[in-house]
């Protein structure tokens, strides 16, 4: 009886340890595509005056398991300022890779020392890159002539 009760437990027990684990294991839970992001840097916040001219570069993967097209925009989004790009497509086969380049210029009103945060849109999805446009300016009084008589 006894010995039963032992492989009773140990059964139940492996059963339990096994069901917890299943659920720790991550498993796939579609075959649609989706869009991997990967930067070559960590990211960063970049100095611009407002009217500068900038330059995005991302890098996009399709970690999926068939091919897909995509429609992206971008978007600089502050609490004073926000700058658009236009949509684009990008159609990409399993495993393939391809950078889009977006350029833009900071708009004229952006108030100094704002800072606008780079976010990728793409389908109704969207993610917010660890890219910042920090707003700079200055302004210096020089005397440019003098006279004394």
């Amino acid at each position: 009886m006894q010995k039963k009760t032992i492989a009773f437990v140990i059964i139940v027990l492996l059963l339990l340890i096994g069901a917890w684990g299943s659920l720790l294991i991550p498993r796939p839970t579609n075959a649609t595509p989706f869009l991997d992001m990967r930067t070559m840097c960590e990211g960063g916040t970049v100095d611009k005056t407002p009217g500068e001219s900038f330059m995005v570069k991302i890098r996009f993967r399709n970690a999926g398991t068939i091919a897909d097209t995509w429609k992206i925009a971008i978007t600089f989004e502050s609490n004073n300022w926000t700058w658009k790009s236009v949509e684009r497509s990008l159609e990409l086969d399993t495993g393939e890779k391809k950078t889009l380049i977006w350029e833009g210029k900071v708009p004229d009103n952006a108030d100094l020392d704002s800072v606008g945060r780079l976010i990728v849109y793409y389908d109704d999805e969207f993610i917010a890159l660890n890219w910042w446009i920090h707003i700079i300016g200055y302004s210096e009084l020089c005397v440019i002539y003098s006279n004394v008589d």
